[in-house]
């Protein structure tokens, strides 16, 4: 089987959420990598999905490689003076042409271009944020709510407004997998924080 395939909006979607509760759950080590049978984990996770999918772990793993490349070119970018982020049209923006042509030069081999629409960036954020990060303050986006949490552990009259997560793109029809559950249970539980 070639090693190369065309994946649907439905799937990236999937595989991007499957990868997201992954990481919720702590499939990563220290270093940013997944866990040892993480792959086969996910492939195995998509054929119950969507039965029928032909997929490998090597399509799955060139798939994540190019995501995470898009990711890191977007992410580098918006961190970038000149540069920015804008939410209603999800791209990378650029204040002026001569920006991006230096970027380009300091940067040739970097594929994501500005003011391309990058829809499951705000998603692939929490599977790849502390891949991206640097410094002795980076964080993953799952440390980061663990903080939150028990920062909020003790003061349960603050009131937070807490945005609704962006879906990876207008056709996804899978919501983000073991989230959706635990919201469920805490709240016939009645330990929901911030309901929706």
């Amino acid at each position: 089987m070639a090693d190369h395939r065309r994946w649907t909006m439905d799937e990236e979607d999937l595989l991007i959420t499957i990868l997201q509760d992954i990481v919720i759950n702590g499939g990563k080590d220290d270093n940013g990598s997944f866990r040892s049978g993480t792959y086969e984990t996910v492939v195995s996770n998509m054929q119950k999905k969507i039965p029928g999918i032909s997929i490998t772990v090597k399509h799955e793993q060139n798939k994540i490689k190019r995501l995470k490349d898009k990711y890191s070119v977007a992410y580098d970018m918006v961190n970038t003076s000149g540069f920015g982020w804008n939410d209603a049209n999800q791209c990378v923006t650029v204040e002026a042409p001569k920006i991006l042509e230096e970027y380009l030069k300091k940067h040739p081999n970097k594929k994501y271009m500005a003011n391309k629409p990058f829809p499951t960036y705000e998603w692939l954020k929490l599977v790849f944020s502390k891949d991206c990060a640097t410094g002795n303050m980076a964080e993953s986006a799952t440390d980061a709510l663990e903080s939150m949490n028990m920062e909020n552990d003790d003061d349960f009259s603050t009131e937070v407004n807490v945005p609704p997560i962006p879906s990876p793109s207008n056709t996804t029809s899978f919501p983000p997998l073991k989230m959706k559950e635990k919201e469920q249970v805490k709240r016939e539980k009645g330990q929901m924080r911030y309901p929706n």
